[in-house]
């Protein structure tokens, strides 16, 4: 009965786990100048990042004159010998 109930907890939080992202949002302030951005923190949803892209864009351009970009991944790794992210899936 013991070794049952490990084995139903284990799969009953492997199945939890299976389907949770996380996102990051990328706020470029001017969309002709890539290298510059803000990374948000780990975000729990698609719409949190879009979210979060709102609020980068009325801080960094109140008055809307600024072309701007954003991307929004999921499941993202920072790989610290190139410097950048990578993720499972990015979204605009």
């Amino acid at each position: 009965m013991k070794y049952f109930l490990s084995l139903l907890s284990a799969l009953l939080l492997g199945a939890g786990c299976a389907g949770s992202e996380t996102w990051l949002g990328f706020y470029y302030p001017d969309s002709g100048d890539l290298t510059v951005y803000q990374t948000s923190g780990e975000l729990e949803s698609l719409d949190e990042c879009r979210d979060w892209v709102d609020e980068q864009n009325s801080y960094y351009n109140p008055y809307g004159t600024r072309n701007y970009d954003y991307e929004c991944g999921s499941n993202c790794q920072y790989n610290s010998d190139y410097d950048m992210y990578s993720c499972d899936e990015t979204v605009d």
